[in-house]
């Protein structure tokens, strides 16, 4: 069985949403079987838990809220990735473990590395096998946005899943529109690197 599972990641504002459901879309258009859904959510308990995460009126400690997106991830790989790659549907979805990754582990400073391992338990290795990354440049008028800073926009995207910077490792050259990623090793899971 060969796996088609491709996510879209990238800060708020990037266009990633809009993308991954024209992506979605032309799948469709051309016969096949997709499932798309967004994170965090897709499912019953994911939405729950989505409300919980996105609620403005809280603050949430970093290693509850990395849990709780590990959480609503594990539901998504037994309710809907899991059976849709068993039956060999396409699987496309607006974020993914690479999101939490960054998020949790770079920005809210868990270590990159921590927050891959409590993903890889809770969601069985059912990260994608592809992912695209979408950054743009800011826009006047992007009020309560996380803003991406720069001067162009640009996608990369791997074919064997998204390589997730080190500290040792430095970014795809942002000179080129798209430049190509190779990941190292033989899961999602296995300690992702970048190579030139």
């Amino acid at each position: 069985m060969i796996r088609r599972y491709v996510a879209f990641e990238g800060i708020d504002g990037a266009g990633k949403t809009t993308v991954a459901r024209l992506v979605a879309e032309q799948f469709r258009a051309a016969g096949e079987d997709v499932v798309f859904f967004r994170e965090p959510g897709g499912t019953p308990v994911g939405e729950e838990i989505r409300h919980v995460l996105l609620d403005p009126s809280g603050t949430m400690a970093a290693w509850p809220e990395a849990m709780l997106f590990a959480a609503q991830r594990a539901q998504l790989a037994v309710d809907v990735i899991a059976p849709a790659l068993a039956d060999g549907r396409i699987v496309v979805s607006d974020r993914s473990v690479y999101s939490s990754l960054a998020y949790q582990g770079g920005a809210r400073g868990l270590g990159i590395e921590a927050v891959r391992r409590v993903n890889a338990a809770a969601s069985a290795s059912t990260g994608p096998n592809t992912s695209c990354c979408c950054a743009s440049t800011p826009r006047p008028g992007w009020t309560g946005r996380t803003a991406p800073t720069g001067s162009a926009s640009r996608a990369w995207s791997s074919s064997n899943g998204w390589p997730m910077p080190t500290s040792n490792s430095p970014p795809p050259n942002p000179r080129s529109s798209f430049g190509s990623m190779h990941r190292s090793g033989s899961t999602p899971w296995s300690g992702p690197r970048w190579k030139p």
